[in-house]
């Protein structure tokens, strides 16, 4: 029995090479300038912490450092898909700089705890504050330190900072352009709440002396003034949960 022809595809005409060059370029420069939002770029960018993490771990690290507010720096370029519309550093990015700086505060600062699968921590808020524009593709740092804590949150200060160069002497000057605040609360695997204090002193803090505890918590106590009225406006979120009648106000766009 004869089956019956199949009928031919229609072949796919092909694009002049003067046409695809220039397609090809400008795939390549989107591809290149929007590199830093591509999909899973912002998830590698966390691949150098856990290996660093992981080299000190397996090669017996033991940290060195007893300055529980040292402040970690990470250096970052401003580039295109980091621009608004005014051609400076938007603000959505400062908070996803954030996230990458107080995690790698955490396994550079606590390296003992970071490696410990019994070990988590979690952002319950942040909050910016603006003083000036990060120009476009320029350099700026990020300098991440304890601000404060309390029975179970911990406050890190975040400071977003560009250096220029002093011509009358070697020193350089420093423009503060923005600050940043992120409240973690560090947990056990079970959810169970680790307090602060507790959690210094096990893992290399621990005051040896009534004056060095007298000290930290005079630096505790002036951190704490800056960010007690947080839990004030806190409060918004009970408040907009019960603003049913505001939906009556709403207009949809």
């Amino acid at each position: 029995m004869a089956f019956p022809s199949i009928p031919s595809i229609p072949s796919i005409p092909s694009i002049p090479k003067s046409i695809s060059k220039p397609i090809k370029y400008f795939i390549f420069g989107i591809f290149i300038l929007n590199i830093k939002s591509l999909p899973l770029v912002y998830n590698l960018r966390y691949l150098p912490m856990i290996s660093k993490l992981q080299i000190k771990k397996y090669t017996n690290y033991k940290k060195k450092n007893k300055d529980l507010f040292k402040a970690f720096e990470r250096s970052h370029f401003v580039f295109v898909d980091d621009l608004d519309t005014n051609f400076h550093l938007n603000n959505g990015s400062y908070n996803k700089h954030m996230d990458w700086a107080r995690t790698e505060f955490v396994m550079l600062q606590f390296p003992e705890a970071a490696i410990k699968s019994n070990f988590a921590f979690a952002t319950s808020g942040v909050s910016m504050y603006f003083k000036k524009e990060i120009p476009r593709f320029s350099t700026f740092k990020i300098q991440t330190k304890i601000l404060t804590w309390n029975r179970k949150w911990i406050f890190l200060l975040h400071r977003f900072i560009t250096e220029s160069k002093n011509n009358s002497d070697n020193n350089k000057n420093i423009d503060v352009h923005a600050v940043g605040t992120s409240k973690l609360v560090f947990k056990e695997k079970n959810g169970k709440t680790i307090i602060p204090e507790q959690f210094f002193d096990e893992y290399g803090f621990k005051c040896e002396t009534e004056e060095s505890k007298i000290k930290r918590e005079e630096i505790r106590k002036k951190g704490w003034k800056f960010i007690e009225g947080l839990f004030e406006f806190e409060k918004l979120i009970d408040y907009c949960e019960d603003r049913d009648d505001d939906e009556k106000a709403i207009s949809k766009l």
